[in-house]
């Protein structure tokens, strides 16, 4: 009987733990940036859309050798600097490959001097 009078309790301790932002929208994820989120910051470009919403994507830490690496629907395009020659409009979703998970997702020499990539994935028309 007395575990019944517990899940009230245990109700309302599990639904304080629920993710939520702090404007109680959406909650989205740290390593990818979908095509609602870009088509809210109304940036003209793919850098300046991921500089209001992701800025540590841009920075390479590490040795100064170490580059960011920007991948479009797969092929090595360049670093960080041609994202402002990615209108935001023809991107369905932005990816951050961080220095952890590198090397798994990328094979050989597409990561080598890279710190990590972005993925771009293009809309498909």
């Amino acid at each position: 009987m007395k575990l019944l009078g517990l899940i009230p309790l245990l109700v309302l301790l599990g639904s304080s733990c629920a993710p939520a932002t702090a404007e109680g929208g959406p909650r989205y994820r740290t390593d990818r940036i979908v095509r609602e989120q870009l088509v809210e910051t109304r940036q003209p470009d793919l850098y300046t859309a991921i500089q209001r919403l992701q800025p540590g994507w841009l920075q390479a830490r590490g040795p100064v050798y170490y580059t960011i690496g920007v991948f479009v629907d797969g092929g090595r395009a360049g670093d960080v600097e041609m994202l402002k020659n990615i209108p935001s409009t023809q991107v369905s979703e932005v990816r951050y490959v961080g220095p952890r998970s590198l090397h798994s997702e990328l094979l050989g020499q597409q990561a080598a001097g890279l710190y990590a990539a972005i993925m771009v994935s293009s809309l498909r028309m």
